[in-house]
């Protein structure tokens, strides 16, 4: 990697504010690493839009984090990971050498990896369930037994918040 690219940032992006916690989780495994994050509040949730809207709205702000100069791109939105994870890695990856990491698989395999029991819970919107129901890469115990349920958007829309002055 050159020196250049060496410097820039990882790019971060969420539908709102929780992938914080993944940009958090970054900066404490790689602390001298420079995060560029975006939380897309104005669209958030993704979870009850069409796929296709979910598709253009990420592939919107990752044009957006590759043009700013990222090195690699975290997709720390479920939903945008099960909509357009394979599209990004082909176009950022593929067409600019950027790595592309997503937070669903990891987090399937540790929970696993934990299971005593064989079974695992998947509490998402429809998007990441069918997600994970589709991807075989998500299956790494034949032995595992899933449940899955769709949930509606993790919390309300900003616009239904309490507002404060």
């Amino acid at each position: 990697m050159s020196g250049e690219r060496a410097a820039a940032p990882i790019g971060v992006f969420d539908s709102g504010v929780g992938g914080l916690t993944v940009a958090r989780a970054i900066m404490d495994q790689l602390p001298h690493e420079s995060i560029l994050y975006v939380g897309d509040t104005e669209h958030s949730p993704y979870g009850p839009r069409p796929i296709a809207e979910v598709r253009a709205l990420a592939l919107a702000i990752m044009d957006e984090l590759v043009a700013r100069g990222v090195k690699a791109l975290v997709i720390a939105c479920n939903s945008a990971s099960a909509a357009v994870l394979r599209d990004a890695r082909e176009r950022y990856t593929g067409g600019h050498g950027i790595p592309v990491v997503e937070v669903i698989q990891p987090a399937v395999r540790r929970a696993v990896a934990a299971t005593r029991t064989g079974r695992i819970g998947v509490i998402g919107t429809e998007a990441t369930r069918s997600h994970v129901s589709r991807t075989r890469r998500l299956r790494p115990a034949p032995s595992t037994r899933r449940r899955r349920r769709s949930s509606p958007a993790p919390w309300p829309s900003p616009s239904a918040w309490p507002q404060t002055s």
